[in-house]
């Protein structure tokens, strides 16, 4: 995926925590994380945020107040059928099967998702 100059800058504080570690509330962190699904915002019109344990957990991010832990995912919409991750994220909180968790992650992958670490 090509990212802006913003998008990488986030990107690169995100994969500095996974291999570095970071405190607990990290706010550095969680910040950028919050700036990123802006920028990602910015540059998808169509970008959907998902917060797989929420059953709204499925939103623009304009619709919504950013906060710490608002979303695991952002991806942009116009490359998917929503209705599959719908499905599959209805099918995961309905069971807790581990299947659809992959399922789900699997449908990600193949669109760049971007997976959030919060702190």
């Amino acid at each position: 995926m090509k990212n802006s100059i913003e998008l990488k800058a986030n990107i690169e504080a995100v994969t500095n925590h996974i291999f570095n570690g970071c405190p607990e509330a990290n706010d550095d962190l969680n910040t950028s994380n919050i700036n990123l699904i802006k920028a990602y915002a910015k540059k998808h019109p169509e970008a959907i945020c998902l917060k797989i344990n929420d059953k709204n957990g499925i939103f623009k991010p304009s619709e919504r107040k950013l906060y710490n832990f608002c979303c695991n995912y952002i991806f942009d919409g116009a490359k998917i059928d929503i209705e599959i991750i719908k499905n599959l994220v209805e099918q995961w909180q309905q069971t807790s099967e581990l299947k659809y968790l992959k399922a789900i992650e699997e449908e990600l992958e193949k669109i760049e998702a971007i997976c959030f670490i919060w702190s």
